[in-house]
């Protein structure tokens, strides 16, 4: 599901911010790692049932990111969206969702335009082609600076429709097609992070969720 945009500014990005949390993680995890699998089978079976849920939609974004698909629509841009409403889970399940704060995605959608939405997914779409082209899990591992992952160019306008298409939309299509190189940023993930970290600001004026 859509989550809203939020801003950390420079300091988010900063190592020694990073290191903080990190070290709040590392505390707290032992603690719900062990709620989240009391025995070793049990935790075999979560991570089984978590695979076969990502399985389950992978086909469904494999054809809506296929780059001869959405070339299709670029005769009529406007028709992209309604396909990317059809055609994409997590925008389905967005605009079709009954809770109260989904209403503003919901109007942001309606005052989209498919050629932007079209432009966006393509660009998207491209990057994370080019991505994981070059991509290196142990290299990945090693990587000390957020810098070095080389998303930045995920945060310009190429990649963003502002109320429809942001940071939870955007990690989730790449996530879909290379959840071994790209993160899902979803509500549930940033509510998991947020509770493994103690909870804690860390000094934001927003407070602890962001």
């Amino acid at each position: 599901m859509h989550t809203p945009h939020m801003n950390l500014g420079e300091r988010g990005y900063e190592r020694e911010h990073i290191d903080t949390v990190l070290a709040a993680i590392r505390k707290h995890f032992p603690t719900y790692f062990a709620t989240f699998a009391l025995t070793a089978k049990k935790a075999s079976e979560a991570f089984q049932t978590a695979v076969a849920e990502w399985r389950k939609e992978l086909r469904d974004y494999e054809k809506f990111l296929d780059p001869d698909s959405l070339e299709e629509y670029e005769d009529d841009p406007g028709s992209f969206k309604s396909g990317i409403k059809s055609r994409c889970p997590i925008i389905r399940r967005s605009l079709n969702s009954p809770a109260s704060d989904m209403k503003k995605y919901k109007i942001a959608f309606k005052l989209a335009t498919g050629a932007d939405l079209l432009r966006v997914s393509k660009n998207i779409a491209a990057f994370g082609r080019k991505h994981i082209k070059s991509f290196d899990d142990e290299t990945h591992e090693a990587m000390a600076d957020v810098a070095d992952l080389g998303l930045g160019d995920l945060l310009e306008e190429d990649y963003i429709v502002y109320g429809v298409i942001g940071g939870g939309i955007k990690s989730h299509l790449l996530y879909s097609l290379y959840p071994n190189a790209f993160p899902n940023r979803s509500r549930s993930a940033v509510w998991a992070l947020y509770f493994l970290s103690g909870k804690s600001d860390f000094g934001f004026k927003d407070g602890s969720e962001s």
